[in-house]
């Protein structure tokens, strides 16, 4: 799905700059001709998602905010688990994650910062390998022997830093 993907990394665009952004530009960043980039936007701003702000520059309405937020408050793991791990966190005074394990990653699905200075510090939707953070080894712990070496023989093992 062509189309959703640059739809999804159209609006990363806009995070990442924080400003409008023009056609010519916007085609660039994300790699595609100016000709699927216009129609792109202008699929999105008939949509109700983008407006143009001057000539072929654009710029997000808040709708997607509005159904990103009324779809956040109804998610059935942060309704029922996230309270939890908010006590969680005030109590032990660490970050506390919900993660999701998504074929052989992990996935954050919540978090709840420390209030410390120096803090593990991620974003929910982020990736992480099943064997290079603590909630993929603690979920690889729990599986029977066979599945772990089932799903460890088939994970790309590569190294995070030039010393590991």
């Amino acid at each position: 799905m062509r189309s959703l993907d640059r739809a999804l990394a159209l609006f990363e665009l806009f995070a990442q700059h924080g400003e409008a952004l023009n056609l010519s530009d916007l085609a660039r960043l994300l790699g595609v001709p100016v000709s699927s980039c216009f129609n792109l936007l202008r699929s999105l701003e008939a949509s109700g998602y983008l407006y143009e702000v001057g000539a072929k520059t654009y710029y997000p309405t808040g709708r997607l905010l509005r159904n990103a937020q009324a779809i956040s408050e109804k998610d059935p793991a942060r309704t029922k688990i996230s309270p939890q791990l908010e006590m969680l966190r005030n109590e032990t005074g660490e970050t506390v994650i919900l993660t999701k394990q998504v074929e052989h990653r992990i996935m954050l699905l919540d978090l709840f910062l420390s209030p410390q200075q120096i803090r593990y510090d991620a974003k929910v939707g982020d990736f992480r390998t099943l064997y290079t953070c603590a909630s993929g080894k603690a979920f690889l712990s729990t599986l029977p022997l066979d599945k772990r070496v089932q799903v460890v023989s088939k994970l790309k093992l590569l190294p995070g830093t030039p010393n590991t």
